[in-house]
């Protein structure tokens, strides 16, 4: 099977004289910021070179860098071309495992014409759906069971913001979780991985692992192609997790937040941005202790939760501060739901704590626009004016004015 990837050009600007221009990612699609790419399909790859199917324009001596498994960067002479093909040579022959490692790369990548061809009459997933991601197979089906991101975290168990990232692709359910996906979702656990057994893909595998031992002079039953793999995207999906979620509190944290900011502007979805601070909360951690701190800002971010809808994304951005993202919400519903969290802490405040201190919070309303770093300026703007005009109050960024309900007199 044929490998796809895509050549990196770095433009010779930063490197150094000599070397390659070019580097070919296997498996990958797509380009880094800031560089160009192409797509490029490896037709055959053996010990001493490869054959690249690419619609651009290569010249017979140049050499690329190839990022491959096991081997890491190779060095390639490109020796002869003819028609949009290309025959590589090695600078250094690879050894059997990295061989091995590089052909496991054609397990994702099925050549569309030879599975066109006529006689195939192997099982296949309907048109469209054969090649799908997780990311968007996840999506798919939740659409289909008419169910919102909130709904299905909910019967998951879950945040929304897990959920969104696992219809992103920035994560993947554990493997535990999957069976309780597949139920939320309405269909087999098979169909949610699509894992039907493929003899093709098993003969490989056992070829390839077979191959690994004989290179490092073990027996195949020791090699663990799969479970390693899994291994380490459970490792993974729990360092996403960590990297994502503010310890403390278990809200997303500020890089997850602004991750989803620029989602809701990339996409104009439109809606309402608050960050919220709690008043005074130095001097709270100060007379009271740092445990006593926490226990405010839980109780404050149990508050959020539970005051606002479902679908708004409550975070801790930092401190005693967090933010709140409102997709889709009017100016309106917005600053009351806002109004409706600083008044009930503060009444909470004077009923509940019988030492005489009454908690309250400031907060800064913006409308979400095109720009994130405008947005997120402008409600932190409306934030410090709250806090200068006495605190436990809202305000509204003025470029918001024209929408603010008017309060009676």
């Amino acid at each position: 099977m044929p490998i796809k990837g895509h050549l990196e050009d770095r433009n010779g600007a930063a490197d150094a004289r000599g070397a390659p221009r070019r580097t070919l990612l296997l498996a990958t699609e797509g380009s880094a910021p800031g560089r160009a790419a192409a797509p490029v399909l490896v037709r055959n790859i053996s010990a001493t070179g490869l054959l690249l199917d690419y619609q651009g324009t290569l010249s017979v001596g140049e050499t690329i860098a190839i990022e491959l498994p096991e081997a890491g960067r190779t060095s390639a002479e490109i020796v002869w071309c003819s028609d949009g093909l290309y025959g590589c040579s090695f600078a250094t022959p690879l050894s059997p495992a990295a061989l091995s490692a590089a052909q496991l790369r054609s397990l994702a990548t099925p050549d569309p014409v030879e599975h066109s061809e006529a006689g195939n009459t192997a099982p296949t997933m309907p048109e469209g759906l054969a090649h799908e991601a997780l990311s968007a197979r996840i999506q798919r089906l939740r659409k289909d069971a008419g169910l919102t991101l909130a709904q299905l975290a909910e019967r998951l168990r879950v945040s929304k913001p897990t959920v969104w990232a696992w219809e992103q692709g920035r994560a993947r359910p554990v493997d535990a979780r999957m069976a309780g996906l597949a139920i939320a979702l309405g269909v087999s656990e098979q169909n949610l991985l699509h894992a039907a057994a493929n003899p093709e893909i098993e003969a490989i595998v056992t070829r390839c692992r077979a191959e690994i031992a004989v290179a490092f002079g073990t027996s195949p039953e020791k090699v663990r192609i799969m479970r390693n793999i899994d291994e380490r995207k459970a490792l993974e999906d729990r360092l996403f997790a960590a990297e994502l979620t503010d310890p403390l509190t278990g809200l997303t944290n500020r890089k997850a937040f602004v991750e989803m900011l620029r989602y809701i502007t990339g996409r104009q979805i439109g809606g309402h941005l608050a960050i919220f601070k709690i008043d005074h909360f130095k001097a709270i951690n100060m007379r009271f202790g740092q445990r006593n701190g926490d226990r405010v800002l839980l109780a404050f971010a149990d508050l959020l939760r539970k005051s606002l809808r479902r679908e708004h994304i409550v975070s801790r951005i930092g401190g005693e501060t967090l933010g709140v993202l409102m997709p889709g919400t009017g100016c309106a519903e917005a600053e009351d739901a806002c109004q409706t969290v600083i008044d009930t802490l503060a009444q909470a405040g004077r009923t509940e704590n019988g030492r005489g201190v009454t908690l309250t919070a400031s907060a800064g309303l913006a409308e979400i626009g095109a720009c994130l770093d405008v947005v997120i300026k402008r409600a932190e703007i409306a934030l410090f004016l709250a806090k200068a005009k006495g605190r436990n109050r809202l305000e509204v960024d003025s470029g918001s004015m024209e929408c603010r309900r008017i309060a009676p007199n």
